[in-house]
């Protein structure tokens, strides 16, 4: 029987029943989110028992959580000040969004207009990198070193502006993992930076 066919009685179950169903997704949406970020406090608490030397091995041994969902429940209990009033005023019933709001960023159904690419900050973008790019070869770095530093920088632009949310990404890791395979996240893109580009940055 198509929809068309469907007593009007039956189209209002329908509704409600849809209607509810919503309210039951968000509800246990928001309640994932409360149970993350309970699970971030204890693995903080793990972590300072164990020591940073040793996490990673407790992790694998102990646990079996793949060290990325660690790292999500401890920034989201990091950040639960932030999250805990957008759960409680409706605005946040997601993981993904729970971190865009331990992240300092509006949830996604929010940011759609704050999220136009202000052309400015991409000109800005190009400048910097011929610039780093410039500077760099003046300075003597070979031209093979260059490039790939000037992509560092500009990666970084994308991160501070918020330039990944374009693409489709949820957060800056998912981006870096979506562009490298899945070999590079944000914390290796942090040691990196710190090694190779920070210093070189104007």
């Amino acid at each position: 029987m198509s929809e068309r066919n469907l007593p009007a009685a039956a189209v209002d179950r329908l509704v409600g029943q849809v209607i509810e169903g919503h309210a039951r997704c968000r509800k246990c949406g928001e309640e994932m989110i409360r149970l993350a970020i309970e699970n971030g406090g204890r693995l903080l608490q793990l972590k300072s028992t164990v020591g940073h030397g040793g996490w990673g091995d407790f992790v694998r041994d102990r646990l079996g959580i793949a060290p990325r969902t660690i790292q999500r429940y401890c920034q989201l209990y990091e950040g639960r000040d932030a999250i805990l009033p957008a759960v409680d005023a409706g605005q946040v019933d997601s993981i993904a969004d729970a971190v865009r709001v331990a992240r300092g960023l509006p949830p996604a159904d929010a940011a759609s207009d704050a999220d136009a690419v202000d052309p400015a900050i991409v000109e800005r973008a190009e400048d910097l990198c011929r610039r780093a790019v410039d500077a760099m070869i003046a300075a003597g770095t070979p031209m093979a070193l260059a490039g790939p530093l000037a992509g560092l920088r500009a990666t970084a632009i994308v991160r501070k502006h918020g330039l990944y949310r374009h693409e489709g990404a949820d957060t800056f890791d998912d981006w870096l993992r979506g562009k490298s395979g899945g070999a590079i996240g944000e914390s290796d893109f942090d040691q990196l930076y710190d090694i190779l580009a920070a210093p070189l940055a104007a």
